[in-house]
């Protein structure tokens, strides 16, 4: 993945997880708290799995 193609990605994820707080603070449902929480688990697990694919991470103390 290019600088840009990451970029761009950065920037779709955080536009889906301003929508998913306007939807939490909009409908204000018992059922939006967990199915909100479940889709942003869903998605970090996502994009965690396909970053690693193509980015190997070195973690420096």
């Amino acid at each position: 993945m290019t600088r840009k193609n990451v970029k761009f990605m950065k920037v779709a994820v955080m536009a889906v997880v301003a929508i998913l707080l306007m939807m939490l603070f909009v409908l204000q449902s018992r059922y939006t708290i967990p199915a909100v929480g479940i889709v942003v688990i869903a998605l970090a697990v996502y994009s965690e799995d396909k970053i690693s694919k193509t980015h190997t991470f070195k973690f420096v103390d």
